[in-house]
């Protein structure tokens, strides 16, 4: 079952992608006046069997990760889990705010990869600190008024 709902994502995905990407290709190519080429039809069907060929072959290994994942998180402690998950939350709420003026920039590297590569850092940042700290924040939200 978890396969075929794989497969099924990665066709969604490939038909998206095929009918906004696929255009610029055919603009490359010189093609792009060929009518029964150049529509979205046809460019979301090409997608979408291009994504379901790379779904067959990765979604077995999909699978085999979800699988291990599960078994880890299985493991650890609820408490883990919500400090992880929060602190996760607050540093890609920290990434984003930070990368705003990035993406009005008009630079092409740094208004497209930056601001991913800083969510990414953040979201894990955020998420360490929060597992490696959860005793002492505890204590802060825990203390009573004096």
């Amino acid at each position: 079952m978890q396969k075929k709902v794989i497969i099924a994502l990665f066709v969604i995905v490939g038909a998206s992608l095929g009918v906004s990407l696929l255009p610029a290709v055919w603009m490359g190519l010189h093609v792009d006046h060929l009518q029964p080429l150049n529509n979205s039809l046809t460019n979301g069907l090409i997608g979408a069997i291009i994504f379901y060929i790379f779904s067959i072959l990765t979604a077995g290994l999909i699978v085999d990760q979800m699988t291990e994942i599960d078994k880890r998180i299985k493991v650890i402690s609820l408490q883990e889990l919500l400090f992880g998950g929060a602190g996760f939350i607050i540093g890609l709420a920290i990434g984003a705010l930070i990368s705003i003026p990035l993406f009005m920039l008009n630079v092409p590297v740094l208004n497209s990869a930056l601001p991913i590569v800083l969510m990414v850092v953040f979201a894990y940042v955020g998420f360490r600190v929060a597992i490696t700290r959860q005793n002492e924040l505890i204590k802060i939200f825990t203390r009573k008024a004096e």
